[in-house]
């Protein structure tokens, strides 16, 4: 026992000798040329300008509100409360909107128009209409307009000059006997209708009479006269060109 302590003993003093005073060193890297470029480019704040100078354009530069929105349901009104239903039928919407009905509307931005909006606007699709041509000046820029889903007005404006215009001479129509019109289609066609004569030159009609209704016997087999029988053995041919037995 006691040479057991004296190795332990022996071993502990040689441990303490050879052992380093810190068994766990934390090595940091430092370059001093790699800290100097760190600190200039925290100080360094030109990559964030082109972001400030957009917040402050964007702050100074206010758009005119426009006057018009473009409103379409994207939502079906059938399951919607009767509060939100009466709010749509108020904005121009029907309950027909759902399936035939009309599914855009323009309403003026107004707050009156604006509080309904906001009442029903998970149903809706509010665009902004924007002239990027100008606003229509008269009749004729509203004849050559359109209005995109995005809430765009153009206007597509005439390009011949007004001299030009004014040359040219549009010749007088006159009416001749080939011209039809819709009157005298619809009175052809009620015509047609009239007579169930619809595609008679393709269908010819061969009436059987069961019952002797146009008192002729000798057109048909049970009439066992000569003229019944001759007529049961010849082949009619009709105008189509088609043949029957």
């Amino acid at each position: 026992m006691a040479v057991f302590m004296q190795l332990q003993k022996a071993s502990s003093q040689l441990f303490e000798r050879f052992l380093p005073q810190k068994l766990f060193v934390r090595y940091k890297f430092r370059n001093k040329v790699a800290i100097r470029r760190n600190k200039k480019r925290k100080e360094d704040m030109s990559w964030a300008a082109e972001l400030l100078n957009y917040r402050n354009n964007v702050a100074n530069k206010q758009h005119e509100p426009s006057p018009l929105h473009l409103v379409t349901k994207i939502k079906p009104m059938y399951g919607r409360p009767k509060s939100e239903k009466e709010t749509l039928i108020s904005l121009g919407f029907t309950k027909d909107s759902d399936h035939k009905g009309p599914k855009s509307v323009i309403l003026k931005n107004t707050p009156c128009v604006n509080n309904q909006l906001m009442a029903v606007k998970h149903l809706l699709r509010i665009t902004p209409i924007t002239f990027p041509y100008g606003v229509p000046k008269s009749e004729e820029d509203l004849e050559h307009s359109c209005l995109n889903d995005n809430g765009e007005f153009v206007i597509v404006k005439n390009v011949t000059p007004r001299n030009e215009l004014e040359m040219l001479q549009v010749a007088p129509k006159t009416p001749t006997v080939w011209d039809m019109d819709s009157e005298t289609i619809k009175k052809h066609t009620d015509k047609i209708k009239e007579d169930k004569s619809l595609h008679e030159e393709f269908f010819t009609v061969d009436p059987v009479y069961k019952m002797n209704q146009d008192g002729k016997e000798f057109r048909y087999f049970g009439d066992k006269s000569d003229n019944g029988i001759k007529h049961f053995n010849e082949r009619i041919n009709h105008t189509d060109g088609s043949k029957t037995d």
